[in-house]
């Protein structure tokens, strides 16, 4: 199990309510939502205090054939912190070489990764959506063992419809939401969100 998907499980767990009468007695506190930082790797130094910024992973872009030695860089960095990329392709030997690079997960393109990148059961994946797929593509997720979905070109403003869209991706693919933000979303946005099926929020580290 790659850490963050041992960190979606212990944000979506729900704790059984205790037993008993008045406060003590009340719902368990709703899950809280991964926070991430997305963007670029290349040429970007990583923060001097990146493990107590509060962050939960990273989700880097770059070319695993020609930058592995930023990806090892920033994973070290990383430390316990999930350090993840999204890349341009995948094969079973870039997951063998980022895994060596130590890092814990990928979010790749159906239609641009081999079928046998998917089969290292070390590794993390995060499938990358893209416009607006269908409840057949979605159903078929199911089957495949992911770390959770991500979904690179959503934005807000958070409408009903919106909302009920993320919902609709999320119970029909029954895997977990990552989505883009703004710094300042508000929490209003935030607790809808999570009620959609999104467990993570990802703010550019660019922006």
């Amino acid at each position: 199990m790659s850490k963050l998907a041992n960190k979606i499980r212990k944000t979506t767990r729900v704790e059984p309510a205790p037993l008993g009468f008045g406060l003590a007695a009340a719902r368990p506190r709703p899950p809280s939502l991964l926070l991430m930082v997305h963007g670029p790797a290349s040429g970007k130094r990583a923060p001097a205090d990146l493990k107590d910024s509060g962050l939960d992973a990273l989700l880097l872009s770059l070319n695993p054939e020609k930058e592995t030695a930023e990806a090892a860089r920033w994973a070290k960095v990383a430390g316990e912190l999930p350090c993840g990329l999204r890349i341009p392709s995948a094969t079973s030997e870039t997951v063998a070489a980022l895994k060596q690079a130590g890092i814990d997960f990928l979010a790749f393109e159906a239609d641009s990764a081999n079928a046998d990148a998917l089969l290292d059961t070390e590794m993390g994946y995060v499938l990358s959506l893209t416009d607006d797929p269908s409840d057949s593509l979605l159903r078929a997720m199911a089957d495949f063992s992911l770390d959770a979905l991500w979904l690179a070109d959503w934005h807000g403003p958070l409408t009903v419809q919106s909302q009920l869209e993320l919902r609709r991706i999320h119970l029909l693919a029954r895997a977990p939401l990552l989505v883009p933000v703004r710094a300042d979303v508000g929490a209003g946005d935030l607790e809808c969100l999570r009620d959609a099926g999104v467990v993570g929020v990802a703010v550019d580290g660019h922006g």
